[in-house]
C-alpha cells in the first residue's frame, strides 16, 4: 500500500510541475505573441494632433533625389518627407507628386518608410488649429515646381510650413537651393532641425523599421 501511494504521490507532483511550466510558457508566448499590437497601440499614444511627422522614404529615385540635396554631411542625413498629425490622432495629412495634399492613415505613412519622426508643438501652439490648418489645404494639387512664392498648390514642406504660420507659429525654415529650381526650397532635414530650435519636442523615432539601400 505505501508503495501504491508513493508512487501515486510522485505522478502527482510530476504531473503539477509539467502544468506549472505549461501555464508560464503558455503565458510567456501570449505576451510575446501581443508584443507588436502594445508597441504600434505605444507609438499611437505617443503621437499628438498637431504633431510634425517625418519620414525617410523607401529607396526610390525621388526619395534618393531629396537625400542628395540635403545640406547636411551625409551621416546626418534623415529625411526625405514631411506631414502633419490630423485631428483625429491617427491620420498624417501630407502633399506627393501625382496625388496632391491628402491623408492617410498613420500605419500608413509607416509603411512608406525607412525610419520615421514625430515632433510635438511647443505648449504655447495650438496644436489642433495647425491640424485645421493642414486640414483646410486637402485637395491642393502636389506644387511639382517647388515654388514658395505659389499658395495654389503645395509640395510637403511647404504644407507644413503654410499651416504653421496660418496658426502663428513663429518658425523660420532655412532655404536651399537646388539645381533645376527658380526657387529655394525647404528641404525636410532642415525643417526638422528648425523646429527643434522653435520648441518643438521628438515624441517618437522608430529607427527599429530602417531598412538598407
Amino acid at each position: 500500500g505505501e508503495a501504491v501511494l508513493y508512487a501515486a504521490a510522485t505522478l502527482f507532483e510530476f504531473q503539477m510541475k509539467r502544468t506549472r511550466r505549461w501555464f508560464f510558457k503558455a503565458v510567456a508566448v501570449a505576451l510575446t505573441a501581443d508584443l507588436p499590437r502594445r508597441a504600434r497601440a505605444q507609438a499611437h499614444s505617443e503621437i499628438r494632433v498637431g504633431s510634425i511627422a517625418f519620414r525617410l522614404g523607401l529607396p526610390d529615385a525621388v526619395t534618393r533625389a531629396i537625400v542628395a540635396h540635403s545640406p547636411l554631411p551625409p551621416a546626418q542625413r534623415k529625411y526625405s518627407h514631411a506631414g502633419i498629425v490630423a485631428a483625429t490622432g491617427r491620420h498624417v495629412i501630407h502633399a506627393l507628386p501625382r496625388v496632391g495634399v491628402h491623408v492617410s492613415t498613420i500605419d500608413e505613412f509607416v509603411a512608406e518608410s525607412r525610419d520615421v519622426a514625430f515632433l510635438l508643438p511647443p505648449p504655447s501652439a495650438r496644436a489642433l488649429a495647425i491640424a485645421n490648418a493642414a486640414a483646410s489645404m486637402l485637395g491642393a494639387p502636389f506644387d511639382d515646381d517647388l515654388r514658395l512664392s505659389e499658395s495654389d498648390a503645395l509640395y510637403c514642406t511647404e504644407l507644413v510650413a503654410c499651416a504653421l504660420k496660418k496658426t502663428g507659429v513663429l518658425v523660420d525654415p532655412r532655404l536651399l537651393r537646388v539645381p533645376f529650381f527658380d526657387e529655394p526650397v525647404i528641404h525636410p532635414d532642415t525643417l526638422f532641425l528648425d523646429l527643434l530650435a522653435a520648441g518643438f519636442q521628438s515624441a517618437m523615432r522608430n529607427s527599429s523599421i530602417e531598412r538598407p539601400d
